[in-house]
């Protein structure tokens, strides 16, 4: 009869739930460029383009959101 809480949970902020999310959103961004690519008989060019576009739409904010946390984490620890 002891401690019932998850510790996992005590570990997670806003800040890393928003970069699992962001990278979660980009895993399945990924693996969906991934597979027009490995059929891109079935795909003109400007669909891979947009696809392509799109999947960056989704990289650049996570990175973005990541640098921000590392930088949120060193002002926090000061």
């Amino acid at each position: 009869m002891g401690d019932d809480t998850v510790t996992i949970l005590g570990k997670l902020d806003s800040g890393s739930s928003k970069i699992k999310v962001a990278s979660s959103i980009v895993a399945i961004s990924s693996i969906r460029l991934l597979r027009m690519l490995l059929n891109n008989n079935e795909y003109d060019s400007a669909k891979i383009m947009w696809a392509t576009m799109m999947h960056m739409a989704f990289v650049l904010p996570a990175l973005l959101l990541g640098h921000l946390e590392q930088l949120m984490s060193k002002l926090k620890s000061k």
